[in-house]
Parts: C-alpha cells; structure tokens; sequence
C-alpha cells in the first residue's frame, strides 16, 4: 500500500516545515529539518528549499510505508488503518510501531495508540493531539467514504458522457480528476474514463473537501 493524500497531510500537520537545520530537544543526536528529516545526514547550519524539503519527504515515506506494509500485512489494514500507522511510526519509529502491535489484533491497535505521547519531559500536547487523530483516523470506517463516492459518482444514463480522457477534462478539474483516477476511484488509466460534467464537478468537490 501506499500512503493517500490524507495520511500526508497529516504528517505535514504535525511535523511541520523548517528550511533550515534544528533540534527539537537539544540533547539529541543528530539535526532535523524539512518535513520532519532527521539523521546522519544533516547538520548544523544545513539550509534546503522547499523542493528539496518536499523531495526528502517522499523519499523518508517510501521507508515508512515499507515498514508498515512489512510489518502489518497479516493485519489486512484498509487505507485509513494504514494512513494512520504511517503517521504513528514516521513519528515513533520502526520500534514502537513493533510494539503497538505485538500480539494485537487489528481492533486492539487503536486503543493503544494514545499511549505514546511522552517525551524527555513528560507528556507533550502535540503528542496527544497526534495520537488522538491518529486513532480518530484509524478507527474511521473506509466503506463510509466508498460507499459515498459511489453515490455520488453512480451511473447517470441520461447524461451524455463527456470526457474520456484527462487531456479532454477541463483545466480547473484535472488535478481532481487526475486524483481520482490515480486512487482507483474513477476506473481508468486516463483513457476511458466516462465522465459528464456532473461526474467531473463531483470529484472537484470532494477534492476541495479532502475526500480524496
């Protein structure tokens, strides 16, 4: 599996953005900067742009996804279980995930997931913000979100079918669309898509409501 918009942007939440080397706690071992980077790699003093923070992200991600598609297979996580624990061990690590779900069941693991919300001081707010919608997330239904995509995506037979292919979708529509059909949720690889126009206004909007 692979992380879904939603479960970046809630990394992107809490981890925030800095272009320029720091340390959280001034006792740890190496520098962070970007979204979150931290290793070896960067140092004191060390300044990127955006683009290069954003292209550390999805390479740190690759990881993380790794570690939970390894980790969690026999788990049978839907997208929201996945985002979730993604999250969780971008932040925690490979370790505390093996631990929050070391003989677990898939519906035990949530309840667990506030638990990790100390650091050298003691319980952090920021912590606890993140645990809480982590499990919030974990714990949402995917078959909701289908089931209302679905509706409002469902078969209109007495409308013309507009649009087969990304290049015919109109300009202000296609990153949604582009979206949709990337996740599965318009069937297709760009060419037989089979949208009308209210198809096509349905996915800009779900999109601008973070439902994609």
């Amino acid at each position: 599996m692979e992380l879904s918009e939603n479960g970046i942007n809630l990394i992107k939440k809490y981890e925030g953005c800095r272009l320029t080397a720091y340390k959280p706690v001034a006792n740890e071992k190496y520098w962070t900067i970007g979204w979150g980077h931290y290793g070896e790699d960067v140092y004191q003093g060390m300044k990127i742009t955006q683009k290069e923070a954003d292209d550390m992200l999805k390479e740190d991600l690759k990881h993380y996804e790794n570690y939970v598609n390894i980790n969690c297979e026999h788990l049978k996580l839907n997208q929201n279980q996945f985002d979730a624990l993604v999250s969780f061990t971008y932040n925690c690590g490979l370790g505390n995930l093996q631990r929050l779900i070391r003989n677990r069941s898939k519906e035990e693991i949530p309840k667990h997931i506030e638990a990790y919300v100390n650091g050298a001081s003691g319980k952090l707010p920021g912590l606890v913000r993140r645990r809480k919608e982590e499990r919030e997330l974990y714990e949402t239904p995917v078959t909701e979100y289908v089931s209302l995509v679905e509706l409002l995506l469902g078969e209109q037979e007495e409308e013309e079918m507009n649009y087969n292919t990304l290049d015919e979708v109109p300009e202000w529509a296609e990153e949604s669309v582009k979206k949709a059909v990337e996740k599965g949720i318009v069937k297709g690889t760009g060419h037989g898509l089979g949208l009308n126009d209210t198809k096509v206004w349905t996915l800009v909007i779900l999109d601008r409501l973070n439902l994609l």
